[in-house]
């Protein structure tokens, strides 16, 4: 589950209107940085690798020197997305700080993270379901989504372990409900923005609360 994309000078084009070739690192974050806003604007399945190298003065065989195809510019986007939310959660566990508090900001950060990065978190949990999956013999602890999933949940492991709780508790029923609750709240504001939403602070600190309350009377230890 951590996920703008760095800001980037564009060179200045050629007299031949094609862009001056620049170092490796940079085309390759200009590509991401145009791909990511294509996919939002146009749609996945609209854009072309032609489209986006028209869009960057390039010629489409350029492109393929950084990435074989769409797919694959996609699916580094998501491990973008994904790395940062797991490295928040990281951060959170190595504060040494209570875990109740930590889940807190981990949910609220969340939240945050997807209303400031519409364009990443809706490529990232809304793409087509043939695109960016990863590839059927990759290990669980080697693919960016499981690994921010397995950060978030050693936050709830983490509160589970701190307080009185149900020896049956299901960690993995906590955790995707409380997921799914982030999810939902996002999910609407990006794609409802006509609707009188409360203010912003308000609604997610309330939203959090509501959910990281529940979770812990849900996982409290029978009388």
């Amino acid at each position: 589950m951590q996920p703008c994309m760095s800001s980037i000078s564009k060179p200045a084009p050629s007299s031949s209107g094609r862009k001056c070739k620049g170092k490796g690192h940079e085309r390759r974050e200009e590509i991401l940085s145009v791909a990511q806003r294509l996919f939002v604007e146009e749609g996945y399945a609209r854009t072309t690798i032609r489209r986006i190298a028209s869009e960057l003065g390039l010629c489409s065989t350029v492109l393929y020197l950084y990435f074989p195809d769409k797919g694959a510019i996609l699916e580094e986007i998501c491990a973008s997305t994904f790395a940062k939310l797991a490295r928040e959660c990281r951060e959170l566990r190595a504060s040494g700080q209570d875990p109740v508090a930590n889940l807190h900001a981990a949910t609220s950060g969340y939240i945050r993270f997807g209303l400031e990065h519409p364009q990443e978190y809706l490529l990232t949990f809304n793409q087509p379901a043939q695109a960016a999956q990863p590839a059927k013999d990759a290990e669980p602890d080697n693919d960016p989504g499981c690994c921010a999933y397995a950060s978030f949940r050693a936050l709830v492991e983490d509160v589970v372990a701190a307080e009185p709780t149900d020896p049956a508790v299901a960690i993995e029923v906590l955790t995707q409900c409380l997921w799914a609750g982030m999810h939902g709240l996002i999910m609407l504001q990006l794609t409802k923005p006509g609707f009188p939403w409360a203010e912003r602070d308000e609604l997610i600190q309330k939203h959090v609360t509501l959910l990281c309350e529940g979770l812990l009377q849900s996982a409290s230890a029978k009388a």
